[in-house]
């Protein structure tokens, strides 16, 4: 049995719902270096109504009482607009820390919830079956000197997902709390082989999550507001393992309730403000603690919505949609080329930038890995980031 495969068993019961993996690495004392964010849009952003292109009359033909209003957007470029419950994002924008990469989306798309979310977090094509997390090749290399690779705060270790990838997952967001709940050390049985691996692989994870909670208990204090949500506690928290000075490579967080089949205007608005009001906190809080150029933000999201809006108020599963990037080393702008609203596939929009060509910039400008290659081959880079 495979390290991860024992400890997503028991992450549930004996670590409560605390899973780590593989061998904890002694501290190295150096100074942390660079943190990627996830921030998955779980359910299926809707593209249009977050990033408008307020100057075309198909999208407000197309949309007739979801369509944003051009006099309430947050304009950005003379062509687009932003949904205004995204008004916290704009000091981001204004400052040239905030990307947004339109289109991105892959050949052959598959509308599955399941299945397309497979798709995006192993990095694979549309016809490829991978186990693995498209970070899981960076993080192996990658040598951090915390006691994980990764904190997953939400379900599923997704893009993180590998064998020798080390992961600790926390159902809430209050950490700290979960791991005072380790179970205490089992004594281990030489005279059973396969029972001894098993404890030994629960104890390396036990050990790495005590090292991680006295760490975070030695954090400083976090001097910034944060929304009260269960998505603004979850910031807050990447911003206490940020700023306790752990060189964790990978922090991932998800957002739920995208799938907005019915009623979507409400549903929406209320999912973007707290999207917004929580990557503004965060961001915030690491500008005052000197830690804003080593963090990256990025979100991402199964897929996009129909360009038509259905009869319930809402919108159906659809294809490609833009994504965000935000941090100290972002290079501010729209990038990518827009989705034609007058040259649909089947009502929904063709993809312009493979999603992988983000991944890829990301192993190279983030991560400093130019030889990380994804299944298919080489991909485009995106100039969205400031090198080194």
């Amino acid at each position: 049995m495979q390290r991860r495969e024992f400890l997503q068993r028991v992450g549930q019961g004996a670590l409560a719902g605390v899973a780590a993996t593989a061998t904890p690495l002694a501290w190295a004392g150096r100074a942390p270096t660079k943190t990627l964010v996830l921030i998955e849009l779980k359910g299926g952003n809707d593209g249009l109504n977050t990033l408008v292109p307020f100057t075309d009359s198909t999208y407000y033909r197309l949309r007739p009482r979801l369509a944003i209003p051009r006099d309430r957007q947050l304009q950005l470029t003379d062509r687009f607009g932003l949904h205004p419950a995204l008004e916290p994002l704009m000091p981001s924008w204004s400052g040239g820390e905030m990307a947004v990469v339109q289109g991105l989306g892959y050949p052959q798309p598959n509308r599955s919830h399941f299945r397309s979310i497979e798709i995006w977090e192993s990095g694979s094509g549309s016809e490829e079956i991978i186990n693995t997390g498209w970070l899981s090749p960076l993080l192996t290399e990658y040598q951090s000197s915390a006691p994980t690779d990764a904190v997953v705060l939400g379900s599923g270790s997704g893009p993180v997902a590998g064998a020798g990838v080390r992961v600790i997952h926390a159902a809430r967001p209050n950490l700290i709390k979960q791991l005072s709940k380790l179970p205490k050390r089992r004594a281990v049985d030489n005279s059973r082989p396969a029972l001894a691996h098993v404890l030994k692989v629960e104890e390396q994870g036990r050990q790495a999550a005590l090292q991680l909670r006295r760490k975070l208990k030695r954090a400083p204090v976090i001097q910034q507001n944060f929304p009260q949500s269960q998505f603004g506690k979850s910031m807050r928290m990447v911003a206490s393992v940020i700023a306790a000075g752990l060189d964790i490579p990978v922090i991932k967080l998800e957002l739920n309730g995208f799938d907005t089949h019915t009623q979507q205007a409400g549903t929406h608005q209320r999912l973007l403000q707290q999207l917004s009001q929580g990557v503004a906190a965060l961001r915030s809080a690491l500008i005052k603690q000197g830690l804003w150029d080593r963090t990256l933000i990025m979100t991402y999201s199964e897929f996009g919505r129909r360009v038509a809006e259905n009869g319930n108020g809402g919108t159906d599963h659809g294809t490609a949609a833009p994504h965000f990037l935000w941090g100290g080393k972002v290079r501010g702008g729209l990038y990518g080329e827009t989705p034609s609203l007058g040259s649909l596939d089947k009502g929904d929009l063709r993809y312009t930038t493979d999603y992988r060509s983000l991944y890829q910039t990301v192993a190279r400008d983030w991560f400093g890995n130019a030889d990380y290659k994804l299944p298919g081959g080489r991909f485009e880079y995106i100039n969205c980031l400031k090198r080194g």
